[in-house]
């Protein structure tokens, strides 16, 4: 890949390879694909696989209350059935790392629940 002075590829021939296997020699050739340099250019580039799920992250501050862990419960599964992958985790303290963090890990929306709701 010329655009990024890197190799996704590359192959020759491997004559000596096969003798020092089976001790008799073989001519041979071979290949092979970078598959995790490939993987990273897409990721880099933004490529989403297709028919993937959309990832939510909702995010509970500690010590949530009963009823409202429910509600938090009940948000999930329907986001779920209607084809979201849905992940509940509790809130930490430094949020803007938390949130890059899942960003890295392909999550795209965040829900955020309190103990008081009108609390940010």
């Amino acid at each position: 890949m010329p655009e990024l002075g890197i190799s996704c590829g590359g192959g020759g021939r491997y004559d000596g390879m096969v003798g020092k296997f089976t001790g008799k020699d073989v001519p041979a050739c071979g290949f092979s694909i970078g598959f995790e340099r490939i993987i990273l250019i897409l990721m880099e580039q933004g490529f989403r696989i297709p028919g993937s799920l959309e990832k939510t992250a909702f995010l509970i501050e500690k010590n949530l209350p009963a009823d409202r862990l429910q509600e938090v419960m009940t948000r999930a599964r329907e986001a779920r059935a209607a084809g979201k992958q849905v992940l509940i985790a509790r809130m930490a303290k430094n949020k803007k790392f938390q949130k890059q963090q899942l960003r890295d890990r392909g999550y795209e929306q965040f829900e955020e629940f309190y103990t008081n709701p009108i609390a940010k």
